[in-house]
């Protein structure tokens, strides 16, 4: 089972790749109708991305950079504060969001935004955002509109899976090959995905 990130398209999306012997098509749903092992992932990673926004992506490994830790302190959090219409020590809370519009939030956290990205195929599924600024913002670099101050974008991982992600999206694959198993045509066992997985 592999998680690599990419980006293509003018996308942020996680690459989610699992190879196991017997198992080509992880698009197919359970034998009895359950859901496809990417449809599992979705759900997962729109409950992650909901998680790395409460936390501000500790949950996912580490804390995105503060605007008063970043260039972001001199002219950037007075101009959000005023576009929005919220106050600066509220605008110091919203990392990445920018209500009411939310268009980055909401492809991370909402499977009908415009913005999310979902391409399931038999053996990968992309998870992530077409949102134009998440690049800059997943990478660093790149220079905020002067209109927000000029600064430097530092970098906020968008896509990292931190250790509870990890461990459900084993256990969605984990089952996922249990639902198949009924399927004849398979020729893995609980035993040998349970044993892949690590568990």
């Amino acid at each position: 089972m592999r998680f690599s990130g990419t980006t293509s398209a003018g996308a942020v999306a996680r690459v989610l790749r699992i190879e196991v012997a017997g198992l080509s098509d992880w698009s197919r749903p359970g034998s009895r109708g359950e859901p496809s092992c990417w449809a599992r992932y979705r759900v997962i990673m729109l409950e992650r991305g909901r998680r790395m926004y409460a936390t501000q992506n500790s949950s996912e490994g580490a804390m995105w950079a503060q605007y008063l830790d970043t260039g972001e302190r001199d002219a950037y959090i007075f101009a959000k504060a005023a576009i929005i219409g919220l106050s600066v020590d509220v605008t110091l809370t919203t990392v990445l969001m920018w209500p009411p519009y939310n268009r980055l939030f909401g492809s991370l956290t909402s499977a009908s935004h415009p913005d999310a990205v979902y391409l399931p195929s038999p053996d990968s599924c992309d998870i992530g955002t077409r949102t134009p600024w998440a690049q800059a913002n997943h990478v660093g670099g790149g220079t905020a509109p002067k209109k927000l101050g000029g600064h430097l974008i530092p970098a906020r991982p968008l896509m990292d899976i931190g250790s509870e992600t990890e461990e459900q999206l084993v256990r969605a694959a984990v089952d996922y090959i249990a639902d198949r198993i009924e399927d004849t045509t398979e020729r893995v066992t609980a035993a040998t995905a349970r044993a892949m997985a690590g568990l």
